[in-house]
């Protein structure tokens, strides 16, 4: 069962943390966690804070205050048994929203938040350990991003062409715009591209308002945001999600219209270039960045 915490769990919920944290960041020395020991114990009463008891153990606990995350730990002998997403799920019903920061190494850590529904806001580093952290944000039915899927490529395919025709026609020609996104195409082939590469969609309330994708090369093929939604922060969303599939160099051939914000995110050019469609040049910018420095 799951029920409040009370004084006399300190100890076990104590043990499951500093246990928990060792096994998980093993990239992180063992005495910054003996270190902070106190100051957890310390804190940890301040917190709203819940525990997942069975047969009169504790095997895991979720803390939360002023809409953030302070923790969710499960004993590690008791992981795969879904206590940490009954916890999550417990919170969810009595919180609107809630943030968390995830060390970025913690792999899977970052992949089970990111199935809970959780969107990446952010990375930016520790200053304590040094090392990059995530932030992520829950959301009750708030903005969604998920796995693209074949049912998602009429969808994703008007997206495409209406957001080059309404956003791109200030950096290209009408003749442009007709050979880079036409009225017609092919959805198969459209649909197959998709599911060759990572590819995410963002859905608002049953409607997908952006799509991206990734190749396991490190190429970021698509990523377009509905006309509607502009300068709403779901390129950034989509684009930290993806960026996590590569693990080296990420390229990009970005648009005109969109080389002010993969500049913002720590790409550089590496190269102006004239592609052909049918004949007509159209000018885009081939980028670069390093998975390890994610922003």
């Amino acid at each position: 069962m799951i029920r409040k915490f009370e004084h006399k769990d300190l100890e076990q919920v104590m043990n499951i943390w500093f246990y928990s944290n060792l096994d998980a960041h093993s990239f992180i020395d063992r005495q910054y966690w003996l270190e902070h020991l106190a100051d957890v114990r310390e804190q940890l009463p301040l917190a709203e804070v819940y525990v997942a008891e069975e047969e009169g153990k504790i095997r895991g606990f979720i803390g939360i205050r002023n809409h953030h995350l302070e923790g969710l730990f499960v004993e590690k002998k008791h992981h795969g048994k879904g206590i940490g997403k009954s916890l999550l799920d417990y919170l969810k019903v009595q919180q609107k929203f809630f943030t968390l920061r995830a060390y970025c190494d913690n792999e899977p850590a970052i992949d089970f938040y990111l199935k809970q529904g959780f969107i990446m806001i952010s990375t930016g580093v520790d200053r304590a350990t040094g090392f990059q952290e995530c932030l992520l944000k829950w959301e009750r039915n708030g903005l969604k991003i998920r796995q693209y899927e074949e049912a998602d490529s009429k969808e994703t395919r008007e997206l495409f062409y209406d957001t080059v025709h309404c956003i791109n026609k200030k950096d290209y020609q009408k003749e442009q715009l007709d050979v880079w996104a036409k009225k017609e195409a092919d959805l198969e082939k459209w649909n197959q591209s998709l599911l060759n590469n990572h590819s995410l969609v963002a859905v608002d309330e049953g409607k997908i308002i952006g799509f991206g994708d990734i190749a396991n090369s490190g190429y970021l093929d698509r990523l377009f945001v509905h006309k509607d939604y502009q300068r709403r922060g779901i390129a950034t969303y989509l684009c930290n999600q993806l960026e996590r599939y590569a693990k080296g160099k990420i390229t990009v051939q970005a648009s005109i219209t969109a080389k002010p914000f993969f500049e913002k995110r720590g790409y550089r050019v590496r190269k102006a270039q004239e592609v052909y469609r049918e004949r007509i040049a159209l000018t885009n910018y081939v980028m670069e960045k390093d998975r390890r420095n994610l922003g």
